[in-house]
């Protein structure tokens, strides 16, 4: 009977061993992964092991309702979280100048959700990649969706052309600020997607901008209930996050108390907000990590929980 055992206990361990084996391959090949050398394949299989074994903690914590989200195997599986947190764009927390701030909540409608993607106002979930321009893409998601509801017609701009040209503004691909984004728009303009399309990296700028001049930018005030009665009534709203902890994100209603609150890094665009059957309040965010990460791009983020990784710190919304 001990024999039969340990030999049972061998064939679990095999088991188990080709499991990872086979999610590893299977990781490679979907990400198109290849490393410098077998000493850098080692070292990426071994922070995949780990990275596993994390997910399969932290969702055994979900399933047990311990934990309000979930965490998948991505793009970022074979990389530490030091590594993830270094290829984004850190700043502190400062004021939004703009001409206008909304404040207050009086005067508006505010309902208990709304998803302007399911209305028509978002374009797709776009994939930065390797390039460190999401400042680009948090600031034209609300514009696109600020021309949709002027004209209903839903336009992709560039993201590309504000990375190489607005240069002066930002820092292309090493990092930016969505409001320098906009102030180059007020100068300069933008362009479609279609007419510029993305690269993921610094390229020479090689057009003139031609849509949009003139445009005006306005701050929400620090307030999650400002941002909701903003929403609700502007459109969707670019803002800034803590982003250190969403690599392996998979789906469920983010909540970490981690999260600073004091230091923002990444751009992403509140494109609703809600609350789940169980009575979790969220807001509904797009992401530019592409449509494979999170909830098919987006990531649902705690609402009223004291303004969870920042999302209220710097919201602003243009005005064509």
């Amino acid at each position: 009977m001990k024999v039969l055992t340990t030999f049972l206990f061998c064939i679990v361990l095999a088991n188990a061993a080709k499991s990872v084996e086979e999610e590893w391959n299977q990781f490679k090949v979907k990400h198109g992964r290849s490393y410098r050398s077998r000493l850098e394949t080692s070292k990426r299989f071994g922070i995949f092991k780990e990275n596993l074994r994390k997910i399969e903690d932290h969702n055994n914590k979900f399933q047990r309702g311990e934990v309000s989200y979930n965490l998948a195997i991505n793009k970022f599986a074979d990389l530490t979280e030091e590594e993830f947190k270094a290829r984004l764009n850190p700043h502190p927390i400062t004021k939004v100048e703009s001409q206008t701030t909304l404040t207050g909540v009086k005067n508006f409608d505010i309902p208990d959700e709304i998803d302007w993607n399911k209305k028509g106002a978002v374009t797709r979930v776009k994939d930065q990649g390797n390039c460190g321009g999401c400042w680009a893409f948090g600031a034209t998601g609300a514009l696109e969706a600020q021309y949709f509801l002027k004209t209903g017609q839903l336009v992709p701009l560039s993201e590309q052309y504000l990375i190489d040209c607005s240069t002066g503004y930002n820092n292309g691909c090493k990092g930016g600020w969505i409001e320098n984004a906009y102030l180059y728009i007020r100068d300069k303009g933008i362009v479609t997607e279609e007419s510029y399309p993305y690269e993921e990296e610094d390229k020479v700028c090689r057009v003139n901008g031609t849509l949009f001049k003139h445009i005006g930018f306005v701050a929400v005030q620090q307030n999650e209930e400002v941002l909701k009665a903003a929403v609700a009534n502007k459109g969707p709203v670019a803002v800034s996050i803590d982003a250190s902890f969403l690599s392996l994100y998979g789906g469920g209603v983010f909540d970490n108390s981690d999260c600073n609150q004091t230091v923002t890094n990444h751009a992403v665009l509140v494109a609703g907000y809600g609350t789940t059957e169980e009575g979790v309040d969220f807001w509904l965010v797009k992401n530019s990590w592409g449509a494979d990460w999170g909830e098919d791009g987006y990531l649902k983020m705690s609402r009223n929980k004291d303004n969870q990784c920042a999302i209220a710190s710097t919201p602003l919304y243009p005005v064509i």
